[in-house]
């Protein structure tokens, strides 16, 4: 039992939580300009995905 405590302290320590400050900024900026000029903005067309 003992082995198994010792082994499960580095778990918890390998989840380091980031600040969610930068996130939800961001995310809002880019719907933001599409809601309010989406006619400004040309029509993107979907990404050509390297599929050979």
């Amino acid at each position: 039992m003992q082995r198994n405590m010792s082994y499960r302290k580095p778990a918890p320590v390998y989840i380091p939580t980031p600040p969610p400050s930068p996130v939800p900024p961001a995310f809002e900026a880019v719907p933001l300009t599409e809601e309010k000029d989406p006619k400004e903005i040309p029509p993107v067309r979907p990404p050509q995905i390297l599929v050979y």
